[in-house]
């Protein structure tokens, strides 16, 4: 056999995912992107829990990882309203407004302005994890991760918040998402949907 320059280090290592639920949340880091191909722009938060049992986790995790291209696993991604007026950035609207309502009343005295978001970083909210499950390979994996719209860090430290319905899908049922988690709809099966 040819050598490929195994190396153990370099191996994926298991870390015992975060259970569902709602967690008080440090911003570490922020990234704005620019939407491609006509997807909105969007916030990238870098966040690690700051509270209880979990206190650190994807400090750990990342640490924890010996892989050369490793990567932050505590990230929420808040999406820009494009302001075209659709009914889809209606709910994008919404969403990214209550987002930084809970970011402002989970910091006494911090109003965002709207355009830094460098001024984020270091601020305290809520996030509340979920499960979702995806199909690879035919099989079925599981994933934990943050829902779309934070909470504020009350609400997570008193457990009064929604807790949104888990994602679950049968091995074989090749159910598509696109990035902010609506199905994709197969082309030409529009007429048979009941809405």
């Amino acid at each position: 056999m040819k050598n490929f320059g195994y190396d153990r280090n370099n191996a994926y290592q298991d870390f015992e995912p975060i259970p569902k639920g709602a967690y008080v949340l440090k911003i570490m880091a922020v990234k704005y992107e620019e939407g491609q191909e006509g997807k909105s722009d969007k916030l990238r938060l870098q966040v690690d829990v700051v509270e209880g049992e979990y206190k650190d986790y994807y400090k750990k995790q990342y640490e924890s990882d010996t892989r050369e291209d490793k990567k932050w696993r505590g990230v929420i991604e808040i999406w820009c309203p494009k302001n075209d007026g659709s009914e889809r950035d209606g709910w994008t609207k919404k969403t990214f407004d209550t987002c930084f309502a809970a970011i402002e009343d989970s910091n006494p005295g911090f109003r965002f302005n709207g355009t830094d978001e460098r001024t984020l970083v270091g601020k305290l909210v809520g996030g509340v994890i979920y499960r979702e499950d995806y199909e690879k390979d035919g099989q079925v994996k599981t994933t934990y991760k943050f829902n779309k719209q934070l909470i504020t860090v009350d609400a997570a430290r008193k457990g009064t918040y929604r807790t949104p319905k888990d994602k679950i899908i049968e091995a074989g049922s090749n159910v598509q998402t696109d990035a902010q988690g609506y199905i994709n709809i197969p082309s030409g099966t529009e007429e048979e949907l009941p809405f």
